[in-house]
């Protein structure tokens, strides 16, 4: 690539970037994240009204090069034992999709066991969240929704 044709690349990516409101980004991100939780916190209503799981709301900073750094909502599910599944945003800005949720055991920084959840990146289904499990085998990758969820708990939890 010679010099002018690297100016045109320069030049396309600041225009593009221009058109990008990522405000607007940012706050439907955030809507989708607020989402998700909600909707894990009613699959695990059985389970909280009966005390055998507590749920912690938390606030996680995210700093991301287009969004700049923003707080986040994160939660804790706290088991009977103690041990902590953690469900934190990671970045909305991925390959693939149009964001990370990690769910981990143990401590954040140091789990040893975690799944992640993506947004979209299927073209039917621009806003569904996927566990997956294996970038190398979409098979192994399913749809989330209640059972979906409460199967990947309970392999955080064995794993």
């Amino acid at each position: 690539m010679n010099n002018e044709e690297f100016v045109n690349a320069l030049t396309k990516m600041r225009d593009g970037a221009a058109k990008t409101d990522w405000d607007a980004v940012k706050t439907e991100w955030l809507s989708a994240v607020e989402e998700l939780l909600s909707s894990m916190k009613s699959w695990l209503e059985d389970l909280t009204s009966q005390n055998l799981v507590s749920i912690r709301d938390l606030t996680t900073t995210l700093d991301e090069e287009a969004l700049g750094q923003y707080d986040a909502p994160a939660m804790q599910i706290v088991l009977p034992s103690r041990r902590v599944v953690w469900i934190k945003p990671v970045l909305r800005l991925v390959l693939g999709g149009t964001g990370r949720v990690d769910m981990r055991v143990g401590v954040w920084e140091s789990a040893t066991h975690s799944l992640m959840l993506i947004r979209g990146g299927q073209e039917d289904k621009p806003t569904n969240w996927r566990i997956v499990r294996s970038v190398r085998n979409p098979k192994e990758n399913v749809d989330l929704d209640e059972a979906s969820f409460r199967t990947a708990l309970r392999e955080l939890l064995n794993a």
